[in-house]
């Protein structure tokens, strides 16, 4: 399977020859930019072949060709022709990418043996780390050569990190971008892309955590304090654990930002940069959350405390998710874990009386109990509901059936 990038760069060349080509705005009629290095009619409408044609041939075809090998007077001339920013932007990023198209694909085809079907197509860690250093530098290649048509302004719309970045400068937002990028790729060399097959050693997670410190440093270099706070509780590992374990909570904004300061504090206890990757770590981490837990009671009213402790049963996310699933209101999570914690407790004081039916009996309670349960069950998540959640998860179901029911 051809990587994201690839697809996402081969979709975007597509889009933006449509646009490139479309009638032009009602404001603007002025076409001599793209007309004056070509001797087609101009009337004539552009095309652009499918991925598989000959590169594009049609009636700008030679304007198309600067642009594509970097002459940024094609962008000047249309800029003062009236053309709006966004529509010079997708001209340029589709002729530089189509212009790069052809080394992307012979790059990921490189390996390519669809008739040895019965070989494993991953590459050895080597070849694969010396492979994502030249991909990461004809990914540099391309984005050089479109920063040097577009202006040193230009930051590459990636909807993910945009939204992130939208409270930075845009020159900040792109110095992060770029760290960003080259601490990924230098972690991805460690951690090998092939997670099944990846080995990682003690000097591995040393060079991890180093990575980790260093980009930190880089870009608490080029943040003022109070933007590094709003960067760390969007994008650091403290805040993706955090948003994770909060889903069920639900937290507001206020709630979020104050727990926040001691998930990081969190990590730092149990001396990790992001998610453990061993039950050492595992262990580390558990005993610096519920020291965190303690803190985070003083924070929140006991009601939420309830809803926070809640949110950390995982039999509570699975309900959270079916809910989401079947499309039912958020209150129907809540209903069936009460129901849950009801019958457990209920359960757990249930006890044989001594007599000659002793075993029946404690066997029809704990029936009847069960059969409470399901009714109760399914007026909250409904019959095909409750198969679900018996499917996905309710363990705790099962313990309710007498010994000879199971």
């Amino acid at each position: 399977m051809k990587p994201l990038l690839l697809l996402l760069a081969l979709s975007l060349i597509a889009n933006a020859l449509l646009i490139a080509t479309r009638a032009k705005p009602p404001h603007v009629v002025d076409i001599s930019p793209l007309q004056a290095t070509s001797t087609t009619d101009a009337s004539e409408k552009p095309s652009r072949p499918a991925q598989s044609s000959p590169p594009y041939d049609g009636p700008y075809a030679e304007a198309w060709k600067k642009l594509a090998a970097g002459d940024a007077s094609i962008v000047s001339r249309l800029r003062d022709a009236g053309w709006p920013e966004d529509v010079v932007r997708d001209i340029v990023l589709a002729a530089v990418q189509d212009a790069f198209r052809d080394r992307f694909l012979a790059f990921w085809q490189h390996d390519a043996t669809p008739d040895e079907y019965w070989r494993n197509s991953s590459l050895s860690r080597s070849e694969s780390i010396e492979r994502r250093r030249a991909n990461h530098a004809l990914n540099q290649e391309m984005h050089a050569r479109i920063k040097a048509l577009l202006g040193p302004d230009f930051v590459p719309e990636r909807n993910w990190e945009a939204l992130g970045f939208a409270n930075l400068p845009p020159a900040k937002a792109e110095a992060i971008r770029l760290i960003d990028e080259d601490y990924r790729e230098l972690t991805s060399e460690v951690e090998h892309y092939d997670y099944d097959t990846a080995i990682l050693l003690p000097e591995d997670r040393e060079t991890l955590a180093y990575l980790a410190k260093e980009r930190v440093a880089d870009i608490t270099a080029i943040l003022s304090p109070s933007e590094f706070l709003e960067y760390e509780i969007r994008h650091s590992p403290a805040a993706r654990m955090l948003r994770s374990s909060l889903a069920g909570f639900r937290p507001t904004e206020e709630e979020f930002r104050a727990i926040f300061p001691l998930q990081k504090a969190a990590l730092e206890r149990a001396g990790l940069a992001g998610s453990p990757q061993s039950s050492d770590e595992n262990e580390r981490l558990r005993a610096a959350q519920s020291e965190m837990d303690e803190a985070v009671k003083a924070l929140l009213t006991p009601e939420r405390y309830d809803d926070y402790v809640r949110a950390k049963d995982y039999d509570y996310t699975r309900l959270i998710a079916l809910t989401e699933r079947l499309q039912l209101p958020p209150a129907a999570a809540n209903a069936a874990h009460a129901v849950k914690t009801d019958v457990e407790k209920r359960a757990r004081a249930l006890r044989p009386v001594p007599g000659p039916d002793a075993a029946k009996n404690f066997a029809a309670a704990r029936a009847a109990l069960a059969a409470e349960t399901q009714h109760r069950l399914v007026e909250i998540l409904g019959e095909r509901g409750l198969e679900a959640y018996k499917a996905n998860g309710a363990y705790w179901l099962n313990n309710l059936a007498p010994n000879s029911a199971r």
